[in-house]
């Protein structure tokens, strides 16, 4: 097995943004003994080809550039899933970026994904779209087997209704009187 720590700092990364303590000006200083640190992410292998990760901080992007999680080929991704922890910002801002037209299967508790299915919503109604399948634990299994097939059950379900969608004609609703002679003609 092949763990990557991705980021190790808490949340908004090291030295603060908003912060002048000794540690953070000396996270500024070039050369200096502090290192600069992103957000809280962990990539986890088994075969070095499927990767997954545990939250997706806000630098995700960066964080996957140069190493084994990049991008091979194009609309390609290493990243067969990720692991939510909790809701917090900087665990799931990630998301954002990994939206790109890339179907991605998350596990997470109800309510974290609750929170991100307001978050799709809320973006779909700004005409972004975003594809994920989500597996919940323990409702969808105990298993991670069980876990995977769950959301790509429901990752394969978004994508099939997708293609099968057409044109929408708006049509009036028959009046009460319609109704009623459509039921008696029905017997």
């Amino acid at each position: 097995m092949k763990i990557r720590v991705l980021g190790s700092a808490a949340g908004g990364g090291f030295p603060q943004w908003n912060c002048g303590c000794a540690n953070c000006r000396e996270g500024r200083r070039p050369g200096g003994r502090a290192h600069p640190r992103t957000q809280e992410s962990v990539a986890v292998s088994s075969d070095d080809k499927s990767w997954f990760l545990i939250n997706a901080s806000p630098e995700i992007r960066a964080q996957l550039e140069d190493n084994e999680l990049a991008a091979r080929a194009p609309r390609h991704t290493p990243i067969a899933g990720i692991l939510l922890t909790n809701g917090d910002l900087d665990h799931c801002l990630g998301l954002l970026s990994l939206r790109e037209s890339q179907p991605l299967v998350i596990w997470a508790t109800d309510a974290v994904r609750a929170l991100c299915s307001r978050l799709t919503a809320a973006l779909a109604g700004e005409g972004m779209s975003m594809s994920f399948g989500w597996a919940v634990c323990p409702r969808d299994g105990d298993s991670a087997l069980l876990l995977y097939r769950a959301a790509d059950e429901r990752l394969y379900a978004q994508k099939l209704i997708r293609s099968r969608l057409t044109a929408a004609k708006v049509v009036s609703m028959p009046s009460r009187a319609e109704r009623l002679a459509m039921r008696s003609q029905l017997g």
